[in-house]
């Protein structure tokens, strides 16, 4: 896809990433870039972005999506750097020179990552327990 100025599309994904995730925003913004960039058609490129995307964005994802390649298709992200940042200015979100470093965020995310491994092995756990009636129940059906 065609980026007509990569710092501007990259100081709006800042800026509509932020208050979306915890990941960086730096990061997953230059990300965003790198898939953009594929050589694919647009629909792929959204299809593309939705399933790449949904690990960060959670239930946000499709709407990102679409107002990213809306403000694309626009090339809004090229004009409205001042009025998102005014409008997003009112919000209690600590501007990015505040945030943690990159190595701090990148530890948080390790950790919830590890957080993410263990409830999804928990659960799988439970999954595999059964009450006792269940397995009797299936103690029968196997001899059946």
């Amino acid at each position: 896809m065609q980026i007509k100025d990569v710092e501007a599309l990259k100081a709006w994904l800042l800026r509509n990433l932020d208050p979306l995730c915890d990941a960086d925003p730096a990061a997953l913004a230059k990300y965003v870039i790198a898939l953009l960039r594929k050589e694919k058609p647009q629909e792929a490129l959204k299809d593309l972005c939705i399933d790449q995307l949904e690990v960060f964005l959670a239930k946000e994802t499709g709407n990102f999506v679409e107002k990213l390649f809306s403000s694309l298709d626009s090339e809004s992200y090229l004009k409205d750097e001042g009025e998102e940042h005014n409008s997003s200015s009112s919000s209690a979100k600590p501007s990015p020179a505040a945030k943690p470093s990159l190595a701090d965020n990148k530890d948080k995310d390790k950790e919830k990552e590890k957080d993410k491994e263990k409830d999804k092995d928990k659960d799988k756990d439970r999954q595999k327990k059964t009450s006792p009636e269940e397995q009797q129940q299936q103690q029968q059906q196997q001899q059946q």
